[in-house]
């Protein structure tokens, strides 16, 4: 419930309040009248925007601005989350991963930098734009890329389709599909098992330290 916004309740650019701080949110007793001219007084918190909540936690949570990992206590933006814990998980999922001897041809998902990689040179550009190693890179042919943690994607093909699913809902129950329409399905779906290149890569399973 808004019950007002002052200028000393609004937010001011840059300025940092956490969750637990006298700023965020106080308890008050707030008297409302209805429509019928009944007034009730009411117990709750009213948070530094002007909001008033029955709670505590939803009052100080909406009048904060940042909040504490209650992990490493690393403080981050109320409705965003704490990059250090998250690196630290995504770099532990990553490690847990069995290594796999990348084939050259396969994409590669860097977990690090939330980008796609069909070639080594593309991975060597993308060092040599980030940290100016073109030279170290470029002189191996098996190169440590660690610090990207790359693992190894899985294509996603193109399926099969089956014109009883496909018209399950419009066949009569004593219908069937005409001949002509089924030899149709067959002769697409033997382009589609025929067809290699598929619709996209997405990460699979398996970490890649060398390229």
């Amino acid at each position: 419930m808004l019950i007002c916004q002052t200028p000393e309740n609004r937010t001011k650019k840059d300025e940092i309040v956490m969750r637990d701080s006298a700023q965020a949110a106080q308890a008050v007793s707030v008297k409302m009248t209805s429509d019928d001219g009944k007034v009730t007084e009411f117990s709750g918190w009213l948070s530094r925007g002007g909001y008033l909540f029955e709670d505590e936690r939803g009052a100080r949570y909406h009048g904060c601005t940042h909040c504490k990992c209650e992990r490493c206590g690393n403080v981050y933006l109320k409705n965003s989350y704490c990059e250090r814990c998250s690196d630290k998980r995504q770099r532990k999922a990553w490690l847990e991963k069995p290594i796999v001897e990348w084939d050259g041809e396969t994409f590669l998902y860097s977990v690090a930098c939330q980008e796609y990689f069909s070639e080594r040179c593309e991975i060597v550009e993308y060092l040599a734009e980030s940290d100016n190693r073109i030279e170290e890179f470029a002189a191996h042919d098996n190169v440590v890329v660690v610090d990207l943690m790359l693992v190894l994607c899985k294509p996603v093909e193109y399926h099969t389709v089956d014109a009883y699913d496909i018209y399950d809902g419009d066949i009569p129950e004593d219908g069937d599909v005409d001949d002509e329409i089924l030899q149709a399905f067959d002769e697409l779906n033997a382009k589609i098992a025929a067809h290699k290149r598929p619709i996209c890569w997405v990460p699979g399973e398996q970490r890649v330290i060398e390229i």
